[in-house]
């Protein structure tokens, strides 16, 4: 800042220094110019003309006081431009190092938020304490130990007793080594609910035996336990994350690629593409809209073999229309002509379906005129279906 603050000083400094010399410049091209009028109005003679501008002020002349003053301007000016530089440059680090501050402030705060996150995450899920009571109704006339089995299991987080007490002496009740209720410290009471003293709060003493001891001594004094009311330490169920989906491992069963044949002017432009089967599975591959005369061949074993005309489809502006094919394969064809024994009017023969399944094996199958839908696969039309 201080550093700054001198910087300033000095280009002010500079600055008036320079209004200086133009102020100086003013009044000195202002003089030669009335000394030019003075010429040319002959109110002096050349020689002295010559003479007031060849006199030297301070050891200078006009003219050299002139070239003088633009000299150091130019210096102060320069000097400026250099403080400037210097101030640019400075921001430039000191914004720097003020973006670095904060990208190390911001990787900091971010690893304590992923560190926290984490650690939220693996820590153990918070407890739910679940009230439960166990219905006794045994009278006490003595001092005795009483089995107390809870009939809902887990670590205990408290227990409390309700019940009567009657008789001038005192009584004391102990679960294991922990005070249930003492009737020194409590001498007014003969009827309690739900009352404890160091079995209020047993979170942590780990208690979670299938069955307990209750210890009654009792002085001069009758004790009636009608119920133990008793809180058990549920662990909350642990949420664990989702398991991120994995991305899309779907191989291709194919690889491709396209050559441009040699081109001849005139001619259409002829273009190969060529596909490898990786593995078994249903082909299926894009054509260009403007694709024409498509022939699809078949290599297997340097062997060419021509696709029949129900294993391509080609899709052109959303409409479905067939390509150009060879015929089918030789050993699904059949005879040129075939006879059988007349049935219904206009009802086509069975052998005719099975004949264009064999031919079309994947294709979809349409019918018009229809009496009958042969199967599932056939799409009919009529007025008789």
């Amino acid at each position: 800042m201080e550093k700054r603050k001198k910087r300033q000083e000095a280009c002010d400094i500079l600055c008036q220094k320079i209004e200086q010399c133009k102020a100086e410049q003013q009044k000195l091209l202002s003089a030669l110019q009335d000394l030019q009028e003075q010429y040319l109005d002959r109110k002096i003679s050349y020689q002295e003309y010559q003479r007031t501008l060849s006199k030297k002020y301070d050891e200078k002349t006009i003219e050299e006081w002139l070239k003088y003053y633009n000299q150091y301007i130019a210096l102060c000016e320069e000097k400026i431009l250099t403080y400037k530089k210097n101030a640019r440059k400075e921001k430039i680090k000191l914004f720097s190092a003020s973006f670095c501050i904060i990208g190390i402030l911001a990787l900091l705060i971010l690893g304590i938020w992923y560190i926290t996150q984490k650690k939220v995450s693996l820590a153990p899920p918070e407890s739910i304490i679940e009230a439960h009571a166990d219905i006794i109704n045994i009278t006490f006339t003595s001092s005795t130990e009483y089995l107390w089995a809870p009939k809902q299991s887990g670590q205990l987080a408290s227990v409390k007793l309700s019940g009567t007490m009657q008789g001038t002496g005192s009584a004391t009740i102990f679960l294991e080594e922990f005070l249930l209720f003492d009737s020194i410290q409590q001498p007014n009471i003969t009827i309690f609910d739900e009352i404890c003293e160091s079995t209020c709060s047993l979170e942590t003493n780990n208690l979670s035996s299938p069955s307990y001891f209750i210890r009654i001594e009792l002085l001069n004094s009758t004790f009636y336990l009608d119920n133990i009311t008793y809180s058990i330490l549920t662990p909350a169920p642990y949420l664990q994350e989702p398991e991120p989906i994995p991305p899309d491992t779907k191989e291709k069963i194919f690889e491709e690629f396209v050559v441009q044949q040699q081109a001849e002017i005139g001619k259409p432009v002829i273009w190969k593409k060529t596909i490898t089967r990786k593995k078994s599975g249903l082909l299926e591959f894009s054509l260009p809209d403007q694709a024409q005369k498509i022939q699809i061949k078949k290599l297997d074993n340097r062997i060419e073999n021509d696709i029949t005309a129900s294993s391509i489809i080609k899709k052109k502006n959303n409409q479905i229309s067939d390509l150009k094919f060879s015929p089918p394969e030789e050993s699904v064809r059949v005879p040129s002509t075939y006879k059988e024994k007349r049935t219904e009017h206009s009802k086509k023969p069975d052998y005719f379906y099975h004949m264009i399944e064999q031919y079309f094996p994947t294709g979809k199958y349409l019918e018009l005129f229809a009496r009958q839908k042969f199967n599932e696969k056939w799409t009919v039309w009529g007025n008789q279906i």
